[in-house]
């Protein structure tokens, strides 16, 4: 064999490794693209305050943990579990808490139903607010037979949401969710 042809040889199979090693990894962990990391805050007068794990990492990670099943998805029950320690710290009377309860509670229904948990952060950042999961549903697969009144909307705004559901479904399964932001 000539020197080339080795060289060919061992670049390939580093490729290979490289992918394989890639893959294994993003299977290990399915959070490693979500959120931004560990993030530092400085305060005014330059003292740092510790390393706080993305909110948004801290939901997949209690929604995607395998080792409380045995390398498998999270059941439903563990979801509801999880559903119940995410709400926790978000006050309901408050505008912040209802708006991150509803993320929550959008997220952990998703996964209830899909178990896929970019797909389902992404739908939670993507539809809006106000917008429950199982609405979502209701609008992709029975939007011709729901009433604007069953959603408390008039028909101007049902287009709306229908509309945006769509464009949701589009953008969170038609083009993979990038979460590295």
């Amino acid at each position: 064999m000539t020197e080339n042809s080795l060289k060919n040889i061992f670049f390939r199979i580093s490729l290979i490794a490289y992918v394989s090693l890639y893959s294994l990894n993003l299977v290990a962990d399915p959070c490693a693209s979500v959120g931004n990391g560990p993030e530092e805050f400085i305060l005014e007068d330059g003292t740092r305050i510790g390393a706080l794990e993305s909110v948004e990492r801290a939901r997949c990670r209690a929604l995607t943990d395998r080792t409380k099943n045995n390398g498998k998805p999270l059941t439903i029950q563990q979801l509801e579990m999880a559903r119940g320690e995410l709400l926790r710290p978000y006050k309901p009377d408050t505008l912040f808490g209802n708006l991150e309860r509803s993320s929550v509670n959008r997220i952990v229904d998703c996964m209830i139903a899909s178990a896929d948990i970019k797909v389902c952060m992404c739908l939670s950042d993507t539809l809006p607010a106000y917008l429950s999961y199982s609405q979502y549903l209701g609008l992709l697969y029975a939007s011709r037979s729901i009433s604007a009144q069953n959603l408390g909307v008039d028909e101007t705004e049902l287009r709306q949401l229908t509309g945006a559901a769509w464009a949701a479904r589009d953008q969170c399964l038609v083009t993979p969710p990038d979460r590295t932001r």
